[in-house]
């Protein structure tokens, strides 16, 4: 197997773990189409489709184009079988998978924080203090450094095995 096939197949692994954390979320999707709430709280059902239904999305995109999506990623040097990969190659492949579990770790957060300002613009009170303005900015900081170290990781492992 080449290095993008194990890319693939934790992109698949990803795309399941992304479905099967947010079928709570497509819960309340389906309140807000059935009822107009969410929790018994009036939500707009544009703004729920913009905060729950990307996921599920995203999800199935990459389930169906696990292959190529790791095109995209994965270094073109990277492309021989994993077995004669240089260390620069494998240092890539490896920077992509945690920037994969970091992006996810990322995308929850904004899926949070993104639901509570839906809920709260739509009449519920809720206490957005200066520490919750300092977790959305660092939700948003977490996702950009996420997806540029997912995108630039052959630069990085380029960087990294210069030490």
């Amino acid at each position: 197997m080449k290095a993008h096939h194990y890319l693939s197949i934790g992109i698949k692994l990803f795309a399941l773990w992304l479905i099967l954390f947010s079928i709570p979320n497509l819960v309340y999707f389906l309140e807000n189409v059935m009822y107009g709430t969410v929790q018994g709280m009036d939500a707009s059902l544009f703004r729920s489709s913009l905060i729950y239904l990307p996921w599920p999305v995203l999800a199935l995109f990459l389930w169906l184009f696990p292959l190529s999506v790791a095109a995209k990623i994965i270094p073109p040097e990277a492309n021989l079988n994993a077995e004669s990969m240089s260390p620069k190659s494998l240092l890539a492949v490896l920077i992509s998978a945690i920037a994969i579990y970091f992006l996810y770790r990322s995308v929850m957060d904004f899926v949070y924080w993104a639901t509570v300002l839906n809920l709260s613009e739509g009449g519920i009170h809720a206490s957005i203090g200066p520490e919750n303005k300092a977790s959305i900015i660092a939700t948003f900081v977490e996702l950009i450094g996420a997806a540029l170290l997912l995108f630039k990781s052959k630069k990085i492992s380029n960087w990294a095995s210069k030490f």
